[in-house]
């Protein structure tokens, strides 16, 4: 009876005990330690990604590149497996025809109007108090604008609404009414939290509307009367001996 050598992939016997080509152990432990490397290996490629310095695949348990020293990251764990659908998508979109855009387009308005719709409808049946979580909304609304244009420069921002086309903005408007619809939905199953987090808005907005009204400019003119005073020049006062001239 004769088989493959797992190294070599010659023919050798069942009584063989190394392989005569590759000189290769072939009794059962041999044989069950090669199956374990190759798990091991199967295991460690499975879990492996790229790194996105030297482009070679590395394990993630030490937390960088053995042969760079690139520490991994989230999106350095994610980018191999974004970076095919990124580079098909932006091929899909490049490649595509204007007649093709504007299907795109008309689509996205279309399941974005209806996305609007039925959380809509779904905020009628439940029979809350929407008009209460319409006004508790307001603050949530004034705290996210806050932040995103506090952390999101605005000529990317700009650029973002200047390049969207008409039919866009109309999805973007859609949008924009379904994200405060689910808010008030959260709201709704989370009412204490809804309400001790929008007073810890509140709180923390006249904090820092009475510091920099009355406490900054307190402590700014105490500072000011209490420093030592400079000594500035003067052009216009008179600079050594005046002496008159007949």
């Amino acid at each position: 009876m004769k088989f493959r050598c797992p190294t070599c992939d010659k023919d050798v016997s069942a009584g063989d005990k190394i392989c005569p080509t590759c000189k290769e152990p072939l009794h059962p432990g041999a044989l069950f330690k090669r199956l374990w490397d190759s798990l091991k290996a199967m295991f460690t490629r499975a879990i492996a990604v790229e790194c996105p310095v030297c482009k070679e695949a590395a394990a993630v348990k030490p937390g960088y590149c053995i042969k760079c020293g690139c520490k991994f990251t989230v999106s350095a764990a994610l980018l191999p497996i974004l970076r095919p659908l990124r580079k098909r998508w932006d091929e899909n979109i490049t490649n595509a025809s204007p007649q093709t855009k504007r299907v795109f387009r008309i689509g996205y308005v279309v399941v974005s109007a209806i996305l609007f719709w039925l959380i809509l409808g779904y905020c009628e049946k439940s029979g809350a108090e929407w008009f209460l979580y319409a006004a508790l909304s307001i603050v949530y609304l004034a705290v996210f604008c806050f932040f995103l244009f506090w952390i999101v420069p605005r000529r990317f921002l700009a650029r973002f609404m200047t390049q969207r086309k008409p039919v866009e903005k109309i999805g973007l408007v859609f949008n924009f009414l379904s994200a405060l619809l689910f808010l008030q939905v959260l709201m709704m199953n989370w009412k204490q939290r809804a309400w001790m987090l929008a007073m810890l808005f509140v709180v923390s907005w006249f904090g820092f509307f009475i510091f920099l009204v009355y406490i900054f400019p307190v402590w700014n003119g105490m500072a000011t009367f209490f420093s030592e005073p400079e000594n500035v020049f003067d052009p216009t006062a008179e600079q050594g001996r005046t002496a008159k001239r007949g």
